[in-house]
Parts: C-alpha cells; sequence; structure tokens
C-alpha cells in the first residue's frame, strides 16, 4: 500500500467532452490541466510539467490497464536502472472484428500483441517493438528532455492533434531515451487494452493514418539530423517497397506500403525546399 500512496493522477484535459465535475469526484486525488491546444504533445508536455515524482506512465482515453500496471512499472523501473522507457503488450479491444486481410496494419493503431519476454535494445534507430505512446513508462529524466525538444522543434508537428494523424512522438522519446544512454525494453508483463472504434478499421482511415505515420518519421528524422538524415528514395525505390510490402502482407501490404509514401513525399518535399531556399553561388 505504501508503494501505490507514493503515486498521483494527472489529467489533461485538451478537447475532451467527457471530463467534467462528476468524473474528478470519482477521483478527488486527481490533478486536472485544462488546456487549449489540441495536440497530443502539448498534453504530455503538460502533464511533465507538474509531476512530481522519477516515473510516469502515459494513459490514453481510449486504453484499459490491468490493475497491477503501476506497481509492474514502478517494479520494472527499479529493476532495471539502465532502461529509460518501457512499453509492454496492447491487445485490441475491437468494436467489431476487423477484416482479415487488414490485420497486418494493426500495429500501426498501437497493438502489439505479443507475448515476449522481457527485451531491451539500444540504439539510434526505432523498431516494432519499441514502446508505443500509449501506455508508456518513461523516466523523468527523459521526460523533461521530451518536453525540451517539444519547444525546440515545434516544425516537426509530431503526434496527434485535431483530427490530423501525425505521429511517432513516441520514436523521438525512445530516440531521447538513447540520446541519454538509456535503453528502451519491451515488458510482457505490462499489459492493457486498446479500445478501438469500427470506423477506425475503415481502409481510408488506415491509409491516411499510416502515410501520416510515414510522413511525421520524416519530419522526426529531419529534426534530429538535418537533410542529411533523411533517407532519399527514387520512384524505382519506392515502387520496390511497394512490391515488398505485398508479397510480405498480402493484400494489406497497400496499406502498410503508405508510411513508406508518406515518408518518400514529405522527405523530399524538406529537402527540395531546402536547396531552394539556399543562396545562389
Amino acid at each position: 500500500m505504501g508503494r501505490v500512496a507514493r503515486s498521483e493522477l494527472i489529467i489533461v484535459e485538451n478537447g475532451s467532452r467527457d471530463v467534467n465535475d462528476d468524473l474528478l469526484q470519482l477521483v478527488p486525488q486527481a490533478h486536472l490541466i485544462r488546456l487549449a491546444d489540441p495536440s497530443l504533445l502539448s498534453a504530455r508536455c503538460a502533464g511533465i510539467s507538474v509531476a512530481q515524482y522519477n516515473v510516469l506512465v502515459f494513459l490514453d482515453d481510449d486504453t484499459i490497464v490491468r490493475p497491477d500496471y503501476a506497481l509492474a512499472a514502478l517494479d520494472l523501473a527499479e529493476t532495471h536502472p539502465s532502461i529509460g522507457v518501457f512499453g509492454g503488450r496492447i491487445l485490441a479491444r475491437l468494436e467489431k472484428p476487423i477484416a482479415r486481410w487488414k490485420k497486418p496494419a494493426l500495429p500501426y493503431l498501437a497493438v502489439r500483441d505479443s507475448e515476449l519476454a522481457f527485451k531491451a535494445r539500444w540504439g539510434q534507430t526505432t523498431h516494432p517493438d519499441d514502446p508505443v505512446g500509449a501506455g508508456m513508462v518513461l523516466r523523468r529524466v527523459v521526460a523533461e528532455r521530451l518536453a525540451s525538444y517539444a519547444v525546440a522543434n515545434p516544425e516537426a508537428k509530431l503526434g496527434r492533434e485535431g483530427d490530423g494523424l501525425a505521429g511517432c512522438e513516441d520514436s523521438a522519446i525512445c530516440l531521447l531515451a538513447d540520446d541519454l544512454k538509456l535503453g528502451r525494453a519491451y515488458a510482457g508483463k505490462l499489459e492493457l487494452e486498446h479500445v478501438i472504434p469500427h470506423w477506425r478499421l475503415n481502409t481510408g482511415y488506415l491509409i491516411r493514418l499510416i502515410r501520416s505515420t510515414g510522413a511525421s518519421a520524416a519530419r522526426l528524422a529531419y529534426s534530429r539530423g538535418g537533410v542529411s538524415a533523411l533517407r532519399r528514395l527514387s520512384l524505382v525505390g519506392l515502387a520496390a517497397r511497394l512490391v515488398r510490402d505485398l508479397v510480405r502482407n498480402g493484400p494489406a501490404g497497400y496499406l502498410t506500403w503508405q508510411w513508406s509514401l508518406g515518408y518518400w513525399q514529405t522527405a523530399n518535399t524538406i529537402a527540395d525546399g531546402r536547396v531552394r531556399r539556399q543562396p545562389n553561388t
């Protein structure tokens, strides 16, 4: 009980219609922050700014965690001091069944349905097993680095904002942990459910989501390393990626290929714009 008492609940409300005084009476210990900025990254940074403890857990409004999630997160942080960011198993609670051919796209909906044992890694590249924002556990030092990054790189436009589908703020967190010489880890003992409404399984939505994620990855790379950090693909290379994804994922390959398309479009736009702005010699 003592360990549970050393905790706090911070609710950041920046557009929800569900957070009201009646709800807050159910959790009187909650610290409520009302924010006009609708972006997810701004909401997380607002929470970070008032957090008192050295281990933070990010929860989204469409996730359901196991009762022991906070204790499991604290145990992991205490047991593995060299890891800066943890993530775990995220199960899909679907409003209606997903068509079988679309299942390879589920990871883009923050689904991590793997029973892997604890697995830690280091490095300046992202990985499919990296923690995602839903249920992410991170050390305060990493969270503070994220807040500084957000202020210094507003043009990266990472994370959801209103109806936009930008992402990759979780990838940024993993890379910032790398900068601090801290690893990231997948821990199966962390488990939550992601509630996914039927409209998020529509083909058009998935195309837009996955393409936006690729575009965000390009902006993230540019914010960290400039034009030289962007991977430039030719049209032939882009077509080759489509063939690769179709071979790997069947018809869903057209969905997963949208990541490459979004990255390619954004990387070329950034690079071309930088070239045009250079003075004539």
